[in-house]
């Protein structure tokens, strides 16, 4: 999909590898296994009923451990990104204290005008508009199929693609 062989995608990966990646990785499942181990101890020794209790307090154990491992990965992750980013604030300054180059960009960073794209006699966009404001975020949600990927590949190459739509505009 990239083009890349073996060696090239791992030296890739290596080269892009940082310490506190490794650190998360190797924090992250200590966390984990405490959880799951402690709960499912915890609901295990309240077990009463038999094998309904059983099967209900392993699902309550199941639920329970899910829940408290997604609060405790956004915890670890939000505490290990402040203290990658405090350890990287004197750089963070320095470059915030020079004067910009590039001029303030004012009006939309993307604007779609009246974008209709159809394959062969499947028509996957129709008159879409949109424009998105600089520090904007926009979500595109739409079932499997309705154009997201092609609407997205628009936005990333236009000159090659406006080509293929039609009566439109695509500005970036």
């Amino acid at each position: 999909m990239l083009g890349l062989d073996g060696p090239q995608y791992f030296n890739i990966a290596y080269q892009t590898l940082m310490y506190p990646d490794v650190l998360q990785g190797l924090v992250k499942p200590v966390f984990f296994g405490f959880i799951i181990a402690s709960i499912g101890c915890y609901f295990g020794m309240k077990t009463r009923g038999g094998t309904q209790g059983v099967g209900k307090a392993t699902t309550q154990a199941v639920v329970f451990s899910s829940v408290l491992i997604i609060v405790v990965d956004f915890l670890i992750s939000r505490t290990m990104i402040g203290i990658s980013d405090a350890n990287r604030m004197p750089e963070t300054t320095a470059i915030a204290e020079q004067p910009s180059s590039q001029p303030e960009q004012t009006g939309p960073v993307v604007v779609f005008e009246h974008v209709s794209i159809a394959f062969e006699d499947n028509q996957v966009l129709n008159d879409i508009s949109f424009a998105v404001e600089p520090g904007e975020t926009r979500i595109v949600l739409g079932p499997a199929g309705c154009g997201k990927s092609v609407l997205m590949k628009l936005a990333t190459d236009s000159s090659a693609r406006m080509r293929e739509a039609s009566a439109s505009s695509a500005r970036m």
